[in-house]
């Protein structure tokens, strides 16, 4: 065992890894999670939280340092990733790692972005970091998952804090010795419940916004000599022990610099929490397949694995729109109902709609033990619609749309930016963005980037 904290083995990493030993794949990954994020976080800039908390930015004021998403205010680097980061998370479209439980790109990029802006670093810099704060949030959430979860923490919240923090301070450049202290201050400031989903709570975003907050806000105190414990991870009082009751610490270092986590990330097509996905996937199918009126739909039977029955399963009258993306039954209704599930099915209008009310009121939602023995190495479902004539559909996958086994093209992810930009931004700058994210190696300033975002 090496005597070197994970701190220190992260740190050697983090702070010499050159984009020149990038893998083509792993910069192409890197360009795809660039967009993504982008796109729903700008989505986001619209909605009534997004507006809320870029009015609270633009009152607080401060050096204008790095752009809010949508609007064009600059702020304070810190706040921009604040703004950023929960914008992209209100929509729940942003990417995520089924095994770290989590997701690690509308922290990570908010963070990078905005030093990115802040000290004029270019494409390349900002591809290196996305790839560092994949990376060290996957490895860490996967060393303390499931464990940490079941605890009621969000690891979004609390593993995003240290890969914003790796990827604004390497965006800064920070040595090994500053890196260590980067990622000791993100430790202390990690947080994020899981409760955030439960009664009438809309706050959910915000633990992607503090992360990407607290990330930033780490690596430049360490940019200025704040000091911090080398045994954040590992230490008697560290993050380990005070976040999980079972950890793998090898998980965090394992296979370091050889295998990039950012390969394993799924994108969302459903603006929905993952877990309801494959049910989603099998509704859709299902309707357009055997195009069926959902009048005639009698009942709706889902089976899935039990995180997903536990997160998602049982709301079937949600009270706001963001719990409203964790409720299966919802999710199906309109599905069936619209043909989709993006953005515009979760509107007030829409939630407290009678219609939609009674037909999610016809899905019961039920653990199939064989899905899930299979979980987390397969997020699977099955949905059986039964109409009033008698009918009976069926259908199951064993992964949602967007999982690396089950990848979105490229030109799917296009057409999902503009899908949600060109609302915002209008169709040329949506084009614009997309170009700009295609050739980002090349591009000297990431000001022009930004310069495309308001």
């Amino acid at each position: 065992m090496s005597s070197l904290s994970i701190a220190d083995r992260l740190a050697v990493f983090i702070a010499n890894l050159e984009y020149d030993a990038l893998p083509k794949a792993v910069v192409e990954q890197a360009k795809r999670c660039l967009l993504d994020t982008i796109g729903v976080a700008l989505a986001g800039s619209w909605t009534d939280t997004g507006k809320t908390f870029t009015s609270l930015a633009r009152e607080w004021g401060g050096i204008e340092e790095a752009t809010i998403f949508g609007d064009g205010v600059k702020v304070p680097s810190t706040n921009a990733a604040l703004v950023n980061g929960t914008m992209g998370h209100v929509h729940e479209l942003d990417d995520g790692h089924r095994f770290a439980l989590g997701h690690p790109g509308v922290a990570s990029i908010p963070a990078a972005i905005a030093v990115a802006e802040k000290v004029g670093a270019g494409g390349k810099e900002l591809i290196t970091a996305t790839v560092l704060g994949y990376d060290i949030f996957v490895r860490i959430a996967m060393a303390v998952n499931p464990s940490h979860r079941s605890r009621g923490f969000h690891t979004t919240g609390t593993c995003g804090t240290f890969g914003a923090a790796a990827a604004a301070g390497k965006i800064l450049g920070l040595d090994e010795k500053g890196m260590v202290n980067a990622l000791g201050i993100a430790g202390v400031q990690v947080t994020g419940l899981l409760e955030v989903m439960r009664g009438e709570s809309m706050i959910k975003p915000l633990n992607a916004g503090r992360a990407a907050h607290n990330g930033t806000l780490a690596a430049i105190l360490a940019e200025r000599g704040i000091t911090a414990p080398s045994t954040i991870f590992e230490g008697d009082n560290g993050f380990f022990r005070a976040y999980s009751d079972k950890y793998e610490m090898n998980e965090v270092v394992e296979e370091l610099g050889e295998a990039y986590h950012i390969m394993g990330i799924y994108v969302k097509l459903h603006a929905a929490c993952r877990h309801a996905h494959p049910a989603i996937d099998c509704a859709l199918h299902l309707a357009g397949e055997h195009r069926l009126d959902p009048e005639d739909i009698e009942r709706v039977v889902v089976k899935t694995y039990s995180a997903a029955y536990k997160l998602t399963g049982t709301e079937y009258e949600p009270r706001t729109l963001s719990t409203a993306k964790f409720s299966i039954p919802y999710c199906i209704a309109a599905a069936l109902t619209y043909g989709r599930v993006g953005p515009d099915e979760f509107t007030v209008e829409k939630i407290t709609d009678g219609r939609l009310l009674r037909r999610a009121r016809r899905v019961k939602v039920e653990v199939d033990p064989e899905i899930d023995r299979l979980a987390p190495e397969k997020r699977g479902a099955s949905v059986v619609i039964f109409t009033k004539g008698g009918g009976r559909y069926g259908w199951n996958v064993e992964n949602p749309r967007g999982e690396p086994e089950k990848p979105v093209s490229k030109e799917e992810l296009k057409c999902k930016l503009e899908t949600l930009v060109s609302p915002v931004l209008g169709d040329n700058k949506a084009r614009n963005i997309i170009n700009m994210v295609d050739g980002l190696e090349s591009l000297k300033d990431i000001k022009r980037l930004t310069g495309l975002l308001s």
